[in-house]
């Protein structure tokens, strides 16, 4: 069922809220804005003074997945970078391309750290960045050891487990399992070691890999980051569990999938990362899709979660009811009721994300209304909306880029303009 006309206005927002302390003081609601690379200089002009002065503008008490991390190999400082890189093993043009890549965006821990001290210098904020926990590259850094950490080394192998591919019907080796996965986790088969490229699939099970993922985020905790969102952290877990309910129902393991080991050490493994990381004094946020489903007693200690509006919610600015009450009621049940929601239109390089259906199916006006709209609803349930300041790819086949030519959403584009609603519904409050 959809929902033409939103709760009651009796409902009042402040008591279906969630509460969220910011430096000892509650806010019953607060703004969430996503600013997804302060140092990306987009557009060209745009400064890192800019981008904070226009972040800052909307009145965020939460700055969301602003350090697109990417499983890269995030160095100190970007001076000098190629010869780091190369000392790491990348080689030619290899080399070159990541370190032209890594130094546009800013990807390196002193931005970070200028970036988060402006922002903190200015305004009381939630500071938020992205670990992608689904891969890591070729070769990676340890900023707290200061040692080169090969990724092959925590690379995901459902031989591991014994697991039967479903597309072969053979056992997984080592490539099966990245090629499987990565057809999973959109992300382009050509891009993986196994196939001639720089990224691993990962493998949360591996205490390397935890260890590494540990010291990123003591590092973020050094330059100011208050929260960590592990992209898809269950997601492996949820792989694996398909995996074995085709192995059960095609005859090749009996029992319970959410039994199998597979699938218990991968759900178990993101559980005690995400404990890793709350004893270091961050707050820790994650997707909700697979946390949703599985009946397991032990829940991650999670500081928020979310889901995103579908490609089709956006096209038709119709919410789906039962799906939305679900998260809200589930999430509470599951991760407690003090637990922090939200709404995040989903971006990625396909034309399958709800951005795309945002940024390019929907007009500048549309956009506009689907924001209020979007709000309105969120906020009727408890749940905070993402809105999308400076966001992330806008799909594949673009056709309306930001200022003329960038692939990713910015509201203050020409193409857009949808700046002055959320700085509207921002401050409104």
């Amino acid at each position: 069922m959809y929902r033409r006309d939103f709760l009651k206005k009796s409902i009042a927002l402040t008591a279906l809220a969630f509460s969220s302390c910011i430096g000892g003081k509650l806010y019953e609601t607060f703004n969430v804005i996503n600013y997804s690379d302060f140092a990306d200089r987009i557009p060209e002009w745009r400064t890192i003074e800019d981008a904070v002065n226009l972040a800052l503008s909307c009145n965020p008490d939460y700055l969301f997945r602003c350090f697109p991390s990417g499983g890269r190999p995030i160095l100190m400082s970007c001076k000098d970078i190629i010869p780091t890189l190369e000392s790491l093993g990348y080689e030619g043009e290899t080399a070159e391309r990541l370190a032209k890549f890594l130094s546009r965006l800013g990807l390196c821990y002193d931005v970070l750290k200028n970036v988060v001290s402006l922002i903190k210098s200015r305004r009381e904020v939630m500071f938020s960045v992205t670990e992608h926990t689904q891969y890591a590259y070729k070769y990676v850094w340890d900023p707290i050891n200061k040692k080169k950490m090969d990724g092959k080394n925590f690379a995901l192998n459902f031989a591991k487990w014994g697991l039967i591919n479903p597309e072969t019907k053979k056992p997984f080796d080592l490539v099966s399992t990245q090629n499987y996965c990565a057809k999973r986790m959109a992300i382009v088969p050509s891009e993986l070691v196994v196939n001639g490229g720089v990224r691993w699939i990962t493998d949360p099970t591996s205490v390397e890999y935890r260890k590494w993922i540990v010291n990123k985020c003591k590092m973020y905790r050094r330059v100011g980051v208050d929260v960590v969102h592990f992209d898809i952290l269950f997601l492996h877990a949820g792989i694996a569990y398909r995996v074995v309910k085709w192995m059960r129902d095609n005859g090749y393991y009996e029992g319970n999938p959410l039994e199998h080991p597979a699938v218990v050490d991968l759900y178990n493994s993101a559980c005690d990362l995400v404990s890793a990381v709350k004893d270091l004094g961050l707050q820790v946020e994650t997707w909700f899709s697979v946390l949703g489903k599985v009946p397991y007693e032990r829940m991650p200690k999670l500081d928020g979660t979310y889901i995103s509006p579908t490609y089709r919610e956006v096209l038709s600015m119709r919410f789906e009811d039962e799906r939305w009450e679900t998260f809200v009621n589930s999430a509470k049940e599951r991760l407690g009721e003090r637990v922090r929601l939200y709404s995040f239109i989903d971006n990625g390089g396909l034309d399958t994300y709800p951005m795309h259906a945002f940024s390019q199916k929907l007009s500048p006006e549309q956009q506009r209304k689907f924001l209020v709209i979007w709000n309105d609803y969120m906020r009727s349930l408890g749940v905070y909306p993402v809105f999308p300041l400076h966001d992330g790819p806008m799909g594949r086949t673009i056709v309306r880029k930001s200022w003329g030519k960038y692939p990713i959403y910015d509201a203050t584009a020409p193409e857009f303009n949808t700046y002055p609603t959320i700085k509207m519904m921002c401050v409104k409050k």
